[in-house]
C-alpha cells in the first residue's frame, strides 16, 4: 500500500471515529431523555392513583385513551391499561353511557369545565352517583381532541342527604299532628266546658275525621278518643 493510500485511509478511519463519537452522544442523549420521560410518566401514574377519585380521559368519539387505577378497579379491572379502547357502553354502567357521553359532548362542544352528577351501577350491582368534573381534553396546539373527567363518589353523601330529607319530612308530619291534637284537645275542652253533652264533643271528631282513608280513621280516632272525658269505642 502506497503512503498516499495509507494516509487517505487513516483519514477515513478518524472520520469514522468521530461520526461514531458523535452517534454515540447522540444516542446517549436520547438514553436520558427516554428515562427522563419515564421517570415523569411514573410520576404521573402516581399522582393519578393518589388521587381521590375516577381520573379517565378519552378522545371525541368516547374511547378512552387513559386512566388511573381506582377506575379500571372501579370498573373490574386490574390495571389501568385493560380500559384503554373501551367506551362506557363497554362497562356495568352501560345503562347510563347515553346520559354519560351526552355530558361530554357537552364539554367538547362548549370548550369548558362541567361539572354534573352521573350515576351508573358497578359490577357488583352496587349503584354509584359521581360528581364529575368534565373538561376539554387539547393538543400541544391547543386543539380539543376529548376531554378529561374527575368523578368522586358522593355515592353516601347522597344517601345521607335523603335519609336527612325522610326524616325533615317526618318530622313536619309529627309537628303538624302534634298541632291538630292540641288544637283538638282545645276544641273537646271548650266543648266539655260549655255543653256537657257527649254528642257536640263527638260530632267534632266526625269533622275531624271526614274524608281520612279507612287505614289513617282508626289511627285518628285512637289519637283524638284519647282526650274524651268519657269511655267511647266502636267497632270495626
Amino acid at each position: 500500500m502506497s503512503e498516499g493510500n495509507h494516509e487517505n485511509l487513516l483519514k477515513k478511519v478518524e472520520l469514522l471515529e468521530n461520526e461514531n463519537s458523535k452517534l454515540k452522544t447522540k444516542l446517549s442523549a436520547k438514553e436520558e431523555e427516554i428515562e427522563q420521560l419515564k421517570k415523569a410518566k411514573n410520576y404521573l401514574d402516581n399522582v393519578l392513583d393518589n388521587m381521590p377519585g375516577l381520573v379517565y380521559w378519552k378522545d371525541k368519539n368516547g374511547v378512552i385513551l387513559g386512566d388511573n387505577e381506582a377506575h379500571a378497579k372501579a370498573l373490574g379491572f386490574s390495571k389501568p391499561e385493560d380500559v384503554i379502547g373501551k367506551t362506557d357502553y363497554d362497562f356495568s354502567w352501560k345503562n347510563q353511557a347515553d346520559e354519560i357521553h351526552k355530558n361530554d359532548l357537552i364539554a367538547i362542544r362548549d370548550g369548558k369545565t362541567i361539572i354534573v352528577e352521573e350515576e351508573g351501577v358497578l359490577p357488583n350491582g352496587n349503584k354509584i352517583v359521581g360528581l364529575t368534573h368534565k373538561s376539554p381534553l387539547k393538543d400541544e396546539k391547543g386543539k380539543i381532541i376529548g376531554l378529561i373527567g374527575i368523578s368522586i363518589d358522593i355515592t353516601a353523601r347522597k344517601e345521607a342527604e335523603k335519609k336527612a330529607a325522610q326524616l325533615q319530612l317526618e318530622n313536619e308530619h309529627q309537628k303538624t299532628e302534634l298541632e291538630a291534637q292540641t288544637k283538638f284537645k282545645r276544641l273537646i275542652d271548650q266543648a266539655a266546658h260549655d255543653t256537657k253533652s257527649p254528642l257536640a264533643i263527638l260530632l267534632i271528631i266526625a269533622h275531624q275525621c271526614n274524608g281520612l282513608k279507612k287505614e289513617d280513621l282508626f289511627k285518628t280516632l285512637e289519637n283524638y278518643t284519647a282526650f274524651l272525658p268519657m269511655n267511647v269505642y266502636w267497632i270495626r
